[in-house]
């Protein structure tokens, strides 16, 4: 009886499902953005970084996203991440946001939650993500 008690507790730790995924499109910022070290301009020419862009800032912001239902329901979504990047740009009175990269992390709430519930899909689970940047201004 002991050994079924102890593998049912294992298996239920093994298959622990708590878990969350964030989805961030950038609909609504207002400034060029790029995943590499060059923007375009208007002329759909190709600006550099430190040939023809300047870094002004750094941007780092963190967001927590929710979800429920195994992560199939979103409870979070990522409208303050475009509403801190473009407060950002404009406050270093930048033109545009390069070097962007965004990086995630599973919360640990996913692991203590997962012990107790780990067959309840209501549970909600979290992951962490971080959006960084590099702000610049055409010299």
């Amino acid at each position: 009886m002991k050994f079924i008690a102890i593998l049912t507790i294992g298996c239920m730790l093994f298959a622990a499902c708590t878990g969350a995924r964030g989805h961030m499109k950038f609909s609504d910022l207002r400034y060029p953005a790029s995943m590499s070290a060059s923007l375009y301009n208007r002329n759909e020419a190709v600006l550099v970084k430190d040939k023809n862009l300047k870094v002004v800032e750094k941007f780092s912001y963190e967001k927590r996203f929710w979800g429920i239902l195994y992560s199939w329901v979103r409870l979070s979504g990522s409208g303050d991440v475009d509403s801190a990047m473009n407060e950002a740009i404009a406050k270093a009175h930048g033109d545009g946001i390069v070097n962007v990269r965004v990086t995630e992390a599973s919360c640990s709430f996913n692991t203590y939650m997962a012990i107790p519930f780990t067959l309840i899909p209501l549970t909600p689970g979290c992951v962490n993500a971080k959006v960084e940047g590099e702000i610049v201004k055409v010299r």
